[in-house]
């Protein structure tokens, strides 16, 4: 980058840690939307492989592992009490099964009441990975527009701080 004479801002003439902070947020954003990519698609798997399963109440519960569930992770986290996923989902045994045997004996069901709405919230898009693709892109391309525009800002911004 070159070298810009700032007579009001206090900044570094030549703007050095501006295009690491712009690609710092731009990775960060997309970190984030592959991590949101991945509960998203353990989330739909959880409430599939219960429907699939048949399991709307307490006596058809099942356990994760006989639904079939394999990201054990994400799930594990959204299950928890609190966690995003027990909203919709349910646990049969959760008085005699303790926090560390959540995801081992834990027996899960989705009630009917709460079936639709842990559809709509969780059904998979048919691409999934090709939204995030587009949102890396279009990160890369607010990135690279930032890296450039934002100079020039800076400069509009001290010409008008020092004309007055």
């Amino acid at each position: 980058m070159k070298a810009i004479d700032f007579k009001v801002l206090d900044l570094d003439p030549k703007l050095g840690t501006l295009p690491l902070i712009i690609w710092g947020i731009c990775g960060g954003l997309a970190i984030g939307a592959f991590f949101s990519l991945l509960n998203r698609t353990a989330a739909h798997s959880v409430i599939s492989s219960l429907r699939e399963k048949g399991a709307e109440d307490r006596e058809t519960a099942v356990t994760l592992a006989e639904a079939g569930v394999k990201a054990r992770f994400p799930v594990g986290r959204m299950l928890r009490e609190g966690g995003v996923l027990r909203r919709y989902v349910k646990m049969a045994n959760e008085e005699e099964c303790g926090k560390k045997d959540l995801l081992d004996a834990g027996r899960f069901y989705l009630p009917e009441e709460n079936r639709i709405g842990a559809e709509v919230r969780f059904t998979a898009e048919k691409s999934p990975i090709r939204s995030f693709i587009l949102t890396v892109l279009l990160l890369a391309a607010v990135g690279v527009a930032a890296t450039f525009v934002v100079p020039e800002l800076l400069i509009m911004l001290d010409n008008l701080l020092s004309s007055s």
